[in-house]
């Protein structure tokens, strides 16, 4: 059965681009490694490993999901993608969450793309795609998670890395990091540095009906983006009993991009054409600090963790757009973000069969926002009063959670319940035009969430799951301030959103670590899309509204570490995805649906003497996002690996979209309009590269376990 479904899972990808993980390396924590009088045994670690719960993989066994960063990392992994505004979708499905050793991350959207940017992959030991939250999991947080394992030093002594990469072709991208540690019996202090510059260019055209029927507007935007991140992080655990622990982190990043665009904007079949230059100089200072102190009962069945956690996000943007006709708008736009939270959690094995989790938290969102335009704003523009305007948004969540599990010899029961209250209060001032320029909430709501597991055989296993869960605005989403993207899109936010509310049903089947199908439906209410409306002849609006409905499902099939030869292991992982979206009788659009495939086939290759290669690849079909219908792509990734001092160094060689075939096209439905808008994006992501990681050491591999870093806590939705 094995071999012949893997076989047919084969044959229906050739003809498709597809990407995954699968090869291997060798990590203490996961493998036989036995040292007597100098005899080593070794076993190949397992690039992927599926249960009911999740499927884990690990990135540093694969060429495509080492040597870059972290946001390398994610783009490698089955299924994954990341949008241009840091939204990440696995298998065409978006809202995922991000969480670091557990805990969700405190950065979304732009801001974790960036962080996500600034760290090399090394520092990543196991992704997880975990599908059934927990009650301590906060409400916001989506049915599937992204859990970061990273690594940790568990060598007595000194520890020093260095790692690089090098990119080119028309996108140009250098990286280097250096990691140092040093270990006690009862403490680790790690401290790293990273630094990445890049440069990339990217072509928009974009075509859309104007005044009468046979009259339509073209764009022509050439952009060229240079980008300087600089990374750093300490992080010092202490061990201060066998019974008690304690830990801070901090961890700065600066990021500044500049951008160059030339845009051509013309009527076609007759219409004269207006050049426009667009230039913007952004600037990004963020902090997040991190402390926690976790007690375990001395009979070590179970614990409690007290954590705290700060952020601080401040952006600059200078902006300036001139054209032809010597009119010119410049643009001015900053704010800080701030968050504060707190974490209190609980856990105790009752009995031999019975475990209590409970915990609360506290979470406090401070924004400032301020912007404005000048200059000889466009005519489209006329009657916008928020050209100049300051948006403030303060926001607490208090959380308080339960959630009992049993285990029995077939099978196990999970059950809890979170209950949220949420006060938000914003202001917002420039905008003599909006129906509502404060805006206050307050309400409570209660999240539940069941499982349960079946037990079918050593290695099989069933699972059928049960979540409700909520996504708020993000903060972004809600400011009303009016972007000039360029002189025919503008974007500003809706102060009027509402969550969203989704129930989720999910039934998953594992087969012997290596077979994964899971069976998902969920239905959510008001939920939040971008929708693009025209203000003007010339100028389209873009801006989140809620949509009375989204229906999605799907299923999943995936077959990691099938052994093809004993030098050649293969995964697939194949979807098929069916969103339907309702909009509002405003919107004059009778609704989007659309069935959508998703292939990704990894083949990892293990030869003599340290090398190693893979070929990779990845393609989806046509998906629905809201008004929207977003073309297929795909990608094509192709490298190999030579590893020396006994797997302690390594380099790669590799090529990235190989055939250059991974660019964006979409439609989008106009309300009132017969004809639709294209976009068309052409991101350059070929590049062929270089990648070298050196790891030093000293002292002796630890006989004890070490204790768990922490906490990385989180905020959802700063969204910039």
């Amino acid at each position: 059965m094995k071999a012949y479904l893997i076989s047919a899972l084969m044959s229906l990808s050739m003809p498709l681009f597809a990407q995954t993980q699968d090869s291997l390396t060798i990590q203490p924590d996961t493998m036989a490694l036995l040292e007597l009088n100098e005899v080593v045994v070794s076993a190949r670690r397992p690039d992927a490993v599926v249960t009911p719960e999740k499927v884990s993989y690990s990135p540093s066994a694969t060429i495509s999901g080492s040597g870059g960063t972290l946001y390398d990392t994610l783009l490698s992994l089955p299924g994954v993608s990341l949008g241009n505004g840091g939204e990440i979708s696995i298998n065409g499905q978006k809202g995922v969450s991000v969480t670091v050793d557990g805990r969700k991350s405190i950065l979304t959207g732009e801001a974790l793309m960036m962080y996500l940017k600034s760290l090399p992959a090394v520092n990543v030991d196991r992704i997880e795609v975990i599908s059934a939250p927990s009650a301590k999991s906060d409400a916001s947080s989506a049915v599937t998670t992204l859990n970061l394992r990273m690594r940790r030093n568990h060598d007595a002594g000194f520890t020093l890395g260095v790692n690089g990469s090098l990119r080119g072709w028309k996108a140009k991208r250098g990286l280097g990091a250096l990691s140092a540690g040093y270990s006690t019996r009862k403490s680790t202090l790690e401290l790293t540095y990273t630094f990445i510059a890049a440069r990339n260019p990217s072509w928009l055209i974009t075509d859309r009906p104007y005044l009468g029927s046979d009259s339509r507007m073209v764009q022509n935007y050439d952009r060229r983006r240079r980008d300087r991140i600089h990374n750093t992080s300490a992080s010092f655990t202490h061990n201060i009993s066998d019974f008690w622990s304690a830990g801070v982190s901090v961890t700065g990043n600066w990021f500044a991009r500049y951008e160059l665009g030339q845009m051509e904007t013309k009527v076609v079949p007759e219409g004269e054409s207006v050049a426009t230059r667009n230039n913007t100089d952004m600037h990004y200072r963020n902090i997040y600090g991190n402390s926690y102190i976790k007690h375990t009962f001395t009979d070590g069945n179970g614990d409690i963790n007290l954590a705290f956690d700060y952020f601080n996000y401040h952006t600059d943007e200078v902006q300036r757009m001139t054209d032809t006709s010597a009119s010119s708008v410049d643009g001015d736009m900053g704010g800080t973000v701030k968050g504060y939270v707190g974490t209190l959690d609980f856990k105790r094995t009752l009995a031999d069969r019975w475990t209590l989790s409970a915990g609360m938290k506290s979470t406090y969102l401070l924004i400032d926002n301020g912007g404005r335009y000048d200059g000889s704003i466009p005519d489209d523009m006329a009657g916008v009063d928020n050209l100049s305007s300051t948006f403030g948004y303060h926001e607490n969540v208090n959380a308080m959670y339960a959630e009992c599990r049993a285990d029995f010899s077939l099978f196990s029961l999970t059950a809890g319940l979170r209950g949220e209250q949420t006060n938000v209060k914003s202001r917002f001032s420039g905008n003599e035009a909006m129906e509502q320029t404060d805006y206050r909430r307050h309400y409570i709501d209660f999240f539940p969430n069941a499982s349960i597991s079946v037990r079918l055989g050593e290695y099989d296993g069933a699972m059928v799951s049960y979540a409700r869960r909520i996504n708020r605005p993000r903060y972004a989403d809600l400011n009303p301030f009016v972007y000039i993207f360029d002189d025919i899109t503008h974007v500003g936010g809706n102060i009027n959103l509402k969550p969203s509310v989704s129930n989720t049903l999910q039934l998953v089947w594992s087969h012997d670590s290596w077979l994964r199908v899971m069976l998902s439906a969920s239905l959510t209410d008001d939920a939040i899309a971008k929708c693009y409306r025209e203000i003007s002849d010339k100028v389209l609006y873009v801006s989140p509204e809620n949509l009375p409905r989204n229906a999605q499902s799907s299923i999943t099939v995936s077959a990691v570490n099938v052994k093809v030869l004993p030098w050649w292991h293969t995964s697939v992982n194949a979807t098929v995805i069916y969103n339907n979206y309702k909009f509002g009788s405003s919107m004059e659009i009778p609704g989007n649906s659309r069935f959508t495939p998703v292939i990704d086939l990894k083949n990892q290759f293990s030869f003599s003497h340290g090398w190693s290669g893979e070929i990779s690849g990845q393609w989806h079909g046509k998906m629905a996002y809201g008004q929207a219908i977003a073309g297929a792509a795909g990608s094509v990734y192709v490298g190999i690996k030579k590893s020396f001092m006994k797997g302690q160094g390594n380099i790669s060689v590799f090529v990235r979209d190989l055939f250059n075939t991974n660019y964006s096209r979409t439609i989008i439905k106009l309300p009132g309009k017969e004809g639709s808008l294209t976009e068309r994006e052409y991101e350059q992501m070929r590049q062929i590269g270089v990648s070298f990681g050196l790891r030093f050491k000293s002292g002796k591999v630890r006989s004890d376990k070490s204790r768990s870093k922490g906490l990385i806590d989180e905020i959802k939705r700063v969204n910039l």
